[in-house]
């Protein structure tokens, strides 16, 4: 039996895929909710481990042979749309290697369609909707999808069925600092996109979950129209930590909206 408890995987998706032609100009930003959730589960006492497929050149056969051989009872993937095919295809080649792991499917994908994701993707055992570092940790806990954790889709003799909306985490400053750690060189392997840079060392942060706005273009599937976010105090605990052991100096805010909580924004300033 492996020692890891849980995998965390982001799928494979070249820049290829995600940018055409413009490819060399695209951004390659750290996995930020995989890495919330893997220290999230870190703290509550598992082993947890993070693949970033695209990172490590790995594709699908190659990601999938080296977690079967790693046997965690878990495997949680994450995908918006662009992703949602690949992450389908890595979901079924582990199961070919190994049946008994269970494969999790989180991110804003099958948070928008919950059942068509579910129905289109038969390797998915489990979908966590919306926020995923309590529900993530209560299946776990589990040891199983059930009807008692809420913020879940899952199989049960055929049959769908969709759990109660998990509550919002009103306090993000519960959660600790995203697990950089588990990620392959932070400054090495990571950039956000050319036009955003002002010097290197940089990388991308998000201080905040959900926007206030209705715009008509933007999926609001997964946090809605309510805005939390880590006070003022956690966003520069984040800024020190990422600069004193990675050495970075150019930080991007990846929110929706940085700027709406005013008083927050002048107490970080």
């Amino acid at each position: 039996m492996s020692n890891i408890d849980v995998i965390l995987a982001y799928p494979p998706l070249s820049l290829e895929e995600r940018y055409g032609e413009l490819a060399p100009a695209g951004h390659v930003s750290p996995p930020l909710s995989i890495i919330a959730l893997a220290a999230y589960i870190r703290e509550k006492g598992y082993k947890v481990e993070v693949v970033d497929c695209e990172t490590l050149n790995l594709d699908s056969k190659k990601a999938a042979d080296y977690i079967a051989d790693k046997n965690p009872p878990f495997v949680g993937l994450t995908a918006c749309t662009m992703s949602i095919d690949s992450a389908g295809t890595l979901a079924k080649l582990i199961k070919d290697r190994n049946k008994d792991i269970t494969t999790v499917i989180g991110g804003v994908h099958v948070s928008a369609i919950p059942e068509e994701t579910m129905s289109s993707f038969p390797h998915f055992d489990i979908g966590v909707l919306n926020e995923g570092e309590l529900t993530f940790h209560e299946i776990i806990e589990k040891k199983k999808a059930s009807e008692e954790i809420d913020g879940i889709i899952f199989r049960d003799n055929g049959k769908q069925i969709i759990t109660g909306p998990r509550e919002r985490i009103k306090d993000l400053d519960i959660l600790p600092l995203p697990a950089w750690d588990l990620l392959p060189s932070l400054t090495r392997f990571y950039r956000p996109a050319a036009h955003l840079i002002g010097r290197f060392p940089t990388t991308t942060i998000t201080t905040s979950r959900g926007c206030a706005a209705k715009c008509t273009f933007c999926d609001r599937s997964v946090f809605g129209n309510r805005v939390t976010a880590h006070s003022a105090r956690y966003v520069v605990d984040i800024m020190k930590h990422l600069h004193t052991k990675y050495g970075v100096r150019d930080i991007v805010m990846g929110d929706d909206n940085f700027v709406v909580l005013r008083s927050r924004l002048k107490e970080i300033c």
